[in-house]
């Protein structure tokens, strides 16, 4: 019996609905819908740039801007906090530059829920063969665990013969978490909130609306946080799939191949098949981890900052090429031989070992221009000026 997926944000209770087979979602390009996510955006660097200093009459003190809403900074704060929507946060922040100042943090957090921003959350492509007793070791919270044994004693599934089926995390998401709708200009109601809004507030709407389809400048890698281990995007990109048919949609040298990758590695069910280099492709190592793709000068500054860190890209290379050759390697019909592929493949990544071995021990490069989670929740650099007002 065919097993069909779904990829789950456990921390944000989100999903991307139902995915079907492994190997034809696999084959049909459905990882890249995750291939912006896991890039962390530093929306507060957005959000301060974008704003030109109005002028105001200068006889407007703060109380006057103000009005009732003349409380302390903290009590602002709190306020924002309150409020679950981004458009409300969003248009009570830019009634001045000072609200501005007290609600940042608050627009940010709530547009990266909105964007469904999941670099450093809990993610796993979960079947819906796994059994509640046979998930990963930690992967759940023990509320988290509590919520899902409740829900499998409320509900009760019936086969197709009408026969009592078990409930699991699959059918918990696909009942209990929100499917994911971007913000942006293809929203329904984007014409009609932005046509609201002044030219530069527009303008700042539309750019943290576009900042997620942004890759940062450099070479990246994809990192599993929990487990230290990272994917280089150079030896990724320029690896040798000869004898295998490339199409244009399984791999397309760009960023988006670290989620084939990923989605390759976080999948688990309690029906596994398909083996996989003395493992289960079903019953990945990466399962319920946390990931985020970032600059090899950021991975760097965190090499040389004393975290230990674990280049795992020629495992993973290993592994894409036996499931690619387990999708496709039937359908070529020139016969390869197999040690000019593994040659190739070996040759390459071993001279690619070479040139970056003083690299791996103590970092990939020379500085950090990456995104740190310190970097965008620090969104009280450059308010200075506005926590006073900020009007001129």
């Amino acid at each position: 019996m065919s097993q069909n997926w779904q990829v789950i944000n456990l921390d944000k209770r989100q999903t991307l609905g139902l995915w079907g087979e492994i190997g034809e979602f696999i084959r049909g390009g459905k990882p890249y819908e995750l291939s912006s996510r896991f890039i962390p955006v530093d929306y507060a660097s957005i959000i301060i740039s974008s704003i030109p200093r109005r002028k105001t009459p200068s006889a407007l003190t703060i109380a006057q801007l103000l009005g009732s809403l003349n409380l302390p900074m903290e009590i602002l704060a709190m306020i924002f906090d309150e409020i679950e929507d981004f458009h409300d946060a969003f248009c009570l922040a830019y009634t001045n530059t000072h609200l501005l100042a007290a609600g940042l943090r608050s627009v940010c957090a709530l547009l990266r829920v909105r964007q469904a921003c999941w670099a450093g959350d809990r993610v796993v492509c979960i079947g819906d063969y796994a059994r509640n007793e046979d998930l990963p070791e930690g992967m759940l919270t023990a509320a988290e665990t509590q919520e899902l044994l409740a829900f499998e004693a409320k509900v009760v599934y019936s086969d197709d013969d009408g026969a009592p089926n078990h409930t699991d995390l699959y059918r918990f998401a696909n009942k209990n978490y929100q499917c994911w709708k971007s913000l942006g200009r293809s929203d329904s109601g984007y014409h009609e909130f932005t046509s609201k809004l002044l030219p530069y507030e527009k303008e700042c709407y539309d750019r943290l609306a576009d900042a997620k389809r942004e890759s940062p400048s450099g070479y990246l890698a994809l990192c599993n946080l929990p487990k230290r281990e990272y994917v280089r995007e150079t030896p990724l990109f320029a690896f040798n799939f000869s004898g295998l048919p490339h199409d244009g949609t399984l791999l397309l040298g760009n960023t988006r191949d670290f989620v084939t990758v990923l989605v390759t590695r976080m999948c688990w069910t309690s029906s596994a098949s398909w083996e996989l280099n003395g493992g289960y492709l079903e019953q990945g190592p990466w399962a319920g981890d946390r990931f985020e793709i970032i600059t090899e000068d950021a991975l760097n500054a965190r090499i040389e900052r004393g975290e230990a860190w674990r280049d795992v890209t020629a495992d993973v290379l290993d592994d894409m090429h036996a499931i690619l050759d387990e999708l496709f390697g039937g359908e070529d019909e020139e016969e390869m031989d197999p040690e000019d592929d593994d040659t190739y493949a070996e040759g390459y990544y071993e001279t690619y070992s070479e040139e970056t071995d003083s690299d791996t021990d103590t970092g990939i490069s020379e500085e950090d221009e990456g995104v740190s989670e310190e970097d965008e929740g620090d969104s009280g650099r450059d308010m200075g000026d506005l926590e006073t007002g900020g009007e001129e």
